[in-house]
């Protein structure tokens, strides 16, 4: 999962971005999730990992968007 995190990173905000580190971890670790469960891979929680960055319900649902296009770019990327 750490290898799909750092991929969304790459993928998301590879080029400078003004979305705060708190956001862009969110969306990284949001979809390294996404496309671990997809795939069957176990043991994919961390919720200590987005609370140490104080993420809002408001903050997650306002990137639902670009986290799920980036996972469907990466899922349909290994298949």
């Amino acid at each position: 999962k750490t290898l799909i995190h750092e991929i969304a990173h790459e993928l998301m905000h590879r080029q400078e971005c003004l979305l705060d580190k708190p956001q862009r971890e969110l969306e990284a670790e949001a979809t390294g999730y996404i496309v671990a469960k997809y795939f069957g891979i176990s043991n994919v929680n961390s919720p200590n990992y987005l609370g140490l960055f104080n993420i809002s319900s408001s903050e997650i649902f306002g990137s639902v968007n670009r986290i799920l296009d980036c996972a469907k770019i990466i899922i349909t990327s290994i298949q």
